[in-house]
């Protein structure tokens, strides 16, 4: 079982019998961690939530469980869009996720990169993302689930052997399937949508990925984000958004009319 001090080169054991050795860590916040692991000589992805909602007087146990595997369920049947998952379990507070690796880097470190050296992330492959993103989110969304963390970290980018690319969603922690009441909730400054700001309990839908969407295609795009006045005082109805067409004088950028229009209504 997971100790709450685990570390890299622990072995985690789930309830199936299978162990997984921590090779890596990849992430650690409030919520939890994240680790590359192995299990019988295949590496996958670990990951284990110490609080799940934070916002939340909900606490992580079977009707958190019970939820993801209904959003694994329905997200088996759209495997080009998301990471396969391979266990769900629970220890104790905690709840545990094996997927699979995905070989590739999230739009993250894409950008990262880009800051450094803007050859290093071209405009034509960052329109390709971006198309590839917008089509994922649909195909999710036309299975009724909605992500409610959308944010560029939570976009990977796999580059197959056969030369074609794919974009997958990761992190459904916070994830539910349209018209289910929220009993927990995630959301990350800058990305999250208004009416997530003013009751994150309260009527989410696929609208709210859009938004969210808008906001990462605009930064993926123009290499940063929308808010004039900040992320906060928009969401909060005091602020206003750039304009795209404005921020790309700004930055050298030439895209063509529709997609400023595009970016603009999101």
């Amino acid at each position: 079982m997971i100790r709450p001090d685990v570390e890299v080169g622990d072995v985690v054991r789930s309830p199936s019998g299978k162990s997984y050795t921590l090779l890596k860590e990849l992430a650690k916040g409030a919520q939890g961690r994240a680790f590359i692991a192995s299990s019988g000589g295949t590496q996958c992805f670990l990951k284990y939530i110490t609080d799940p909602t934070p916002f939340s007087d909900q606490k992580l146990g079977g009707p958190f469980l019970a939820q993801q595997r209904r959003l694994q369920s329905v997200l088996s049947k759209v495997p080009d869009c998301v990471a396969e998952i391979h266990e769900l379990f629970e220890y104790d507070t905690k709840y545990c996720r094996v997927d699979s690796l995905i070989a590739g880097g999230d739009l993250g470190k894409l950008l990262l990169a880009a800051d450094l050296e803007p050859a290093n992330y071209p405009i034509s492959r960052r329109a390709r993302h971006v198309t590839m993103m917008a089509y994922t989110v649909a195909e999710v969304h036309s299975h009724g689930i909605v992500h409610c963390d959308l944010k560029p970290q939570n976009v990977l980018v796999e580059d197959r052997p056969d030369g074609t690319s794919r974009c997958v969603l990761v992190d459904f922690d916070a994830g539910i399937t349209i018209g289910e009441p929220i009993k927990w909730f995630g959301m990350t400054e800058g990305y999250a949508a208004p009416e997530q700001v003013a009751d994150p309990f309260g009527e989410i839908g696929p609208w709210t990925d859009v938004f969210a969407l808008g906001v990462v295609m605009f930064e993926v795009l123009l290499g940063t984000t929308p808010w004039e006045s900040g992320w906060e005082s928009y969401v909060r109805g005091g602020g206003a958004k750039l304009s795209a067409a404005d921020l790309a004088a700004q930055t050298g950028a030439s895209l063509p009319p529709e997609i400023y229009a595009l970016l603009d209504a999101c």
